[in-house]
């Protein structure tokens, strides 16, 4: 059974479109474009160029999942130079055709995201990512830190985000 990926890289051939080099994550059931590469540098995402979008369209179709099965939020709300060092260490890169090459960020990105995703959108499937992710109190603080000196959240976030905090501390927390 071919993947999403490999359906994405043949509606990219078919249509004709430029190679492209995806930098991915896949938080709450959907793959966010963190960024795109070219010449070994990283460029925002959003807006998904219109010949990426027309695959990702193909895609949905083909699959039947909604348009949003591939999205570029994340990009759309936090800019490249605003992510953190870690962020994409431990990427996996994998081709997928000539066209599509895709890396999928690591646990260190995944823990930025997955909180963002929890408080931001209060993504339930995030938050349970993000309990699996298992932070210890060092890793926490150092992702709470970056939200808030890049202003990441909003003041109406600051409810949601403690919500976040608590259940994480008491999921790690023995019984």
């Amino acid at each position: 059974m071919s993947t999403l990926f490999e359906d994405l890289g043949e509606a990219l051939t078919e249509s004709g479109a430029d190679p492209v080099h995806l930098i991915v994550a896949e938080v709450a059931g959907s793959f966010d474009v963190i960024a795109l590469s070219a010449n070994d540098a990283r460029e925002d995402s959003f807006p998904l160029p219109a010949e990426l979008h027309h695959g990702i369209i193909m895609v949905a179709e083909k699959r039947k999942l909604g348009a949003t099965w591939m999205h570029a939020s994340f990009s759309m709300v936090v800019a490249q130079e605003k992510l953190p060092e870690d962020f994409f260490e431990e990427e996996e890169v994998a081709e997928h055709g000539s066209l599509l090459r895709v890396s999928r960020i690591g646990r260190p990105g995944l823990k930025y995201l997955a909180l963002f995703e929890a408080v931001h959108r209060e993504n339930s499937t995030a938050l349970d990512e993000l309990k699996n992710l298992a932070l210890d109190q060092r890793e926490l603080l150092k992702v709470t830190r970056w939200f808030r000196t890049e202003g990441i959240l909003e003041n109406r976030h600051g409810t949601r985000l403690t919500e976040v905090l608590c259940t994480l501390i008491q999921s790690e927390s023995p019984e």
